[in-house]
């Protein structure tokens, strides 16, 4: 995999089982209303095999080409990747799916 630099990388933290989710209901990226704040989740995956920031941002792509996807951002720094996503339209086994379809070990 050919990887680019891009600039900049969010910080989170992760649970022991490499997975936690976040609450979105009081994200600053973004007014939520109560409906639209049950039709998001967030999750933060340990990824393994990112070795440059080009990773994190081609792992972003990947992941939001999965149409319930609402945003990912992958952080080479930390080794994960932050998930915005629909729960009842997907399941977190699908987004490591897709984690693995580009490349890359979800943990």
């Amino acid at each position: 995999m050919t990887c680019h630099p891009i600039l900049g990388s969010d910080q989170a933290v992760v649970s022991e089982n490499n997975t936690e989710e976040i609450d979105t209901q009081n994200s600053d990226d973004a007014a939520v209303t109560d409906s639209e704040s049950q039709n998001r989740k967030a999750v933060v995956i340990v990824v393994e095999g990112m070795t440059c920031e080009g990773c994190a941002s081609q792992l972003d792509v990947a992941l939001k080409r999965i149409k319930v996807v609402i945003s990912a951002k992958g952080s080479y720094p930390d080794k994960n990747v932050t998930v915005v996503y629909n729960p009842k339209a997907v399941t977190i086994e699908r987004i490591r799916r897709g984690i693995h379809d580009a490349g890359y070990d979800p943990k």
